[in-house]
């Protein structure tokens, strides 16, 4: 599901450049902000991803140890 909700727009905006150019400047979307805003989500998602891996791996290395 996380797969298609980043896909569908990227493929959106590929097929369609103009309807999402306008759609940037009618919410007044600074499109400079695009690509550090997908680094910032990338990073983050990351992030979750590996914490979601290690957390549980050092909660089980806890309950060993006491």
């Amino acid at each position: 599901m996380a797969f298609l909700l980043r896909i569908v727009p990227v493929e959106w905006i590929t097929h369609h450049p103009q309807q999402a150019y306008q759609y940037a400047i009618e919410h007044q979307l600074d499109l400079q902000n695009i690509g550090p805003a997908f680094i910032l989500m990338t990073a983050s998602m990351v992030l979750v991803r590996v914490a979601g891996i290690l957390i549980p791996k050092f909660s089980i290395r806890l309950e060993h140890n006491l």
